[in-house]
């Protein structure tokens, strides 16, 4: 047993942000094994916090106000008492009366610094609920030192001045709302130490390694560069869809049934979204291609990139905002939409355009009727729209971009890629872009450090535009020739292997 460094997890609140902080600690269930807990909740000096207890309340982990000198430990949740100033250094909480100083006491950005000096890349913020920008700061310190940083989704906060703050400064890896975001660092920590040498465990080396081998021999991806917690939560489901006890059981299942490959794929490629998903960020789109409509002559084309389409939702949801609320702009316009995904039955499916009454569930009854033919309780998406869209395979890892374009909206995809592919693609991204094209995003995900790429256009609905940057084509192109010169591998042979799942 290999006795690990801890993760440190700093948490900055201030108004409103009890609810959140009883949310995120209610949420976690299991893999604190390794983690410790620092909050910094902004409060009044001559307050008595009740904080210890409430939180004690939502967790079986161990919460206690913070002692100067103490050493932090796993599994426990110190909270900064009253009228003190907090910092991490050498793994012990310094604490120091606050004074005059300027600012919200305690400092959510003097936490974060001290955490980011003390733990470097085993530092996580996280930002909840509050006003001001407390934490902004702070949270550079910890992307310097290449931790790990997450917001509460601002629309869920109570006061979303922090968390807004922290987002619009490109240092945000993860957004979501305060019961997700545990998972999300779980699922870190686990890549983290997955990337870490360790005593080989041989027997499950060498079976991971076969499956990703018949996985690239059959698809061409490099499931390698995926979140390696992904991947095994999709293949530990699988495992137990077959009623098998582990990954040693279904090697040998997979090597005698030579269809179950395909099975492995479409599981690890599962995916469930619908027409115009987040009604409030397809509004914000509209807007945005508007604008995009008006800086164009009467004869160029309006292209658009859809990567990691899946079936077909989202590049229609495009189409019908197009057609719908720019009709009389559009007519004689040439609209090129180009949607691509590395699973060739979903392209299958979306070219098909054959949809169940769940995908349609945000879409307005008017616009059904216009755009989609009902049969029995299917409903087929009108070829005009289909007209507009050319459906192809697309390996984003892999293959070029599509180039010149005026929108690539790539939503809940990079979410599933670990940072160094992300680090890849986002540049590519820029590549592909127009200067000032429009970068659309998942929620939960960022454009992390590339705001010297990308200019938050509207933060809370992840839309960004391309900023001219001379140099920026010559590096993407070099990262994109180095991916190609690679090319896909294997899982690394000292790569620690876990069968079992969350």
């Amino acid at each position: 047993m290999v006795n690990k460094p801890l993760f440190v997890v700093g948490i900055g609140a201030s108004a409103g942000g009890l609810d959140a902080l009883k949310e995120f600690f209610a949420s976690i269930k299991n893999g604190f094994e390794s983690v410790s807990f620092v909050v910094a909740q902004h409060v009044s000096p001559s307050h008595k916090s009740m904080l210890v207890q409430l939180i004690e309340k939502e967790t079986s982990l161990t919460v206690s106000e913070a002692i100067h000198n103490q050493s932090l430990k796993s599994a426990t949740i110190y909270i900064t008492p009253p009228n003190h100033q907090i910092d991490i250094v050498d793994g012990k909480i310094q604490l120091t009366r606050s004074g005059n100083e300027i600012g919200p006491k305690p400092s959510v950005d003097r936490l974060f610094e001290s955490l980011s000096k003390d733990k470097k890349d085993r530092s996580i913020g996280v930002i909840l609920s509050g006003t001001g920008s407390d934490g902004t700061d702070g949270i550079y310190h910890i992307k310097r030192y290449k931790g790990l940083v997450l917001s509460q989704q601002p629309d869920s906060a109570k006061y979303d001045g922090m968390p807004v703050s922290a987002i619009d400064s490109g240092n945000v890896d993860i957004v979501d709302t305060p019961s997700k975001l545990w998972s999300h660092i779980k699922d870190h920590i686990e890549e983290f130490e997955s990337n870490i040498s360790y005593e080989p465990v041989s027997e499950e080396e060498e079976q991971i390694e076969v499956i990703y081998n018949l996985l690239s021999r059959r698809t061409g991806t490099d499931f390698a560069q995926y979140k390696t917690s992904t991947i095994f939560r999709r293949l530990d489901k699988r495992i137990a869809s077959l009623g098998l006890k582990d990954l040693n059981e279904y090697l040998s299942y997979l090597e005698g049934n030579k269809d179950e490959i395909n099975e492995l794929y479409d599981t690890l490629l599962i995916g469930y979204t619908y027409f115009m998903r987040d009604e409030e960020a397809f509004k914000s789109l509209r807007i945005s291609l508007q604008t995009v409509f008006e800086k164009k002559a009467d004869n160029e084309a309006l292209r658009i990139w859809v990567p990691g389409c899946a079936s077909g939702e989202e590049a229609y949801s495009i189409a019908i905002i197009l057609s719908e609320y720019f009709k009389k702009n559009i007519k004689g316009r040439q609209v090129q939409i180009f949607a691509t995904d590395i699973d060739e039955h979903a392209i299958d499916a979306a070219r098909k355009g054959i949809f169940d009454a769940r995908a349609l569930v945000n879409l307005p009854d008017n616009l059904v009727d216009k755009y989609f033919l009902k049969s029995g309780d299917r409903f087929e998406i009108s070829k005009q729209l289909r007209s507009m869209i050319l459906f192809s395979r697309h390996d984003l890892a892999q293959n070029p971009p599509f180039l010149r374009l005026d929108v690539i909206t790539c939503r809940n995809v990079l979410i599933y890629f670990n940072n160094d592919l992300q680090k890849h693609i986002i540049p590519l991204f820029h590549h592909a872009l127009r200067t000032e094209g429009i970068l659309f995003l998942g929620k939960s995900e960022t454009i992390g450090n590339n705001t010297d790429l990308f200019a938050v256009h509207d933060s809370k609905n992840r839309i960004y535009l391309k900023k001219y940057r001379p140099d920026a084509r010559k590096s993407a192109l070099i990262q994109y020739k180095t991916n190609r010169i690679l090319g896909s591998k294997p899982a690394k042979k000292n790569q620690k292997i876990r069968s079992q799942m969350p």
